[in-house]
């Protein structure tokens, strides 16, 4: 006799004795569903209620073969202000079973407000592009061929440093889509726009003097104005212009030709005029601030 059992199912086998072997296993009724909890104990029971003698039962060939798991999908830690190609860090784990082993994943976009291109979605451990800012829920997928499992990964992404900066400074708020955090809105009263305070990395729900310096630069006999303005080193996505004229009243003359660059590191911009004082007349210099 044989007994087999996977999980809570046992099936019951029997096969004539041909020359000390078994014969041709057939199997006894319907699988039976018995729940036992470990320790699990086998025996034979034999009733022989016309023999005349002992009855002996041999074990023989005593094989466990432990059924197939699932993959276990796992995650690590991410970044707390997920910037776009956003690092996504699963993990898959199997049993190796069923044999012969082959394991396969599958990043999917369950949820968000935009298009997710992943850099290799069979890739446990790899990037995934936002097309735009917002909460998504990813999904990884694992299969063995037998089971299949998964586990969704849910976080808020950026596609710019300056959404990123919104949501530092907007916490309590809807983060990079408050009206407050907008990039003209100035809810401090400081004379400067948001973008302007994250361009110059002040703080933008604090009143702040303004950061821009104006002086004068002497080269040889002569003097140039010259103005110096501050950089944020995480504001990757503006765009730092100076530019000078002559006449206020006309917004189209405003220009930076001819102006000289004499410092553009990642935290200054100085830039003088090109035009000496002593040629009289006034002059104006100010700072454009665009995004990228």
């Amino acid at each position: 006799m044989r007994f087999v059992r996977k999980g809570n199912s046992i099936t019951g086998y029997r096969a004539p004795d041909a020359a000390g072997s078994p014969g041709t296993w057939v199997q006894i009724g319907q699988p039976q569903t018995i729940i036992m909890t470990t320790p699990v104990w086998v025996g034979f029971y034999v009733d022989n209620a016309s023999g005349v003698g002992l009855n002996t039962c041999t074990f023989t060939h005593l094989t466990i073969a432990p059924l197939n798991s699932a993959p276990v999908v796992g995650f690590a830690s991410m970044a707390t202000w997920p910037l776009t190609p956003v690092a996504i860090h699963g993990s898959v784990a199997d049993d190796s079973y069923p044999l012969p082993v082959t394991l396969t994943s599958q990043w999917s976009k369950l949820s968000g407000p935009g298009a997710v291109t992943f850099a290799d979605a069979a890739l446990p451990d790899t990037t995934a592009t936002l097309a735009q800012a917002g909460t998504y829920v990813l999904r990884l997928t694992a299969d063995d061929t037998a089971a299949q499992s998964f586990k969704d990964l849910s976080f808020t992404g950026y596609t710019k440093p300056f959404e990123v900066w919104q949501a530092q400074n907007w916490t309590s708020g809807g983060g990079y889509s408050d009206p407050a955090a907008d990039q003209l809105f100035d809810g401090d009263a400081d004379g400067m726009a948001n973008l302007l305070e994250y361009a110059f990395g002040t703080a933008p729900q604090a009143r702040s003097t303004y950061p821009l310096v104006y002086d004068t630069a002497a080269v040889s006999t002569e003097k140039y104005l010259r103005l110096s303005v501050p950089k944020n080193t995480a504001a990757t996505d503006v765009t730092f212009t100076v530019e000078a004229t002559s006449n206020m009243a006309n917004p189209a003359s405003w220009s930076s030709a001819g102006l000289i660059i004499e410092q553009n590191t990642a935290t200054t911009l100085t830039v003088r005029d090109s035009q000496p004082m002593s040629a009289g007349g006034k002059r104006f210099m100010r700072v454009r601030v665009v995004r990228n």
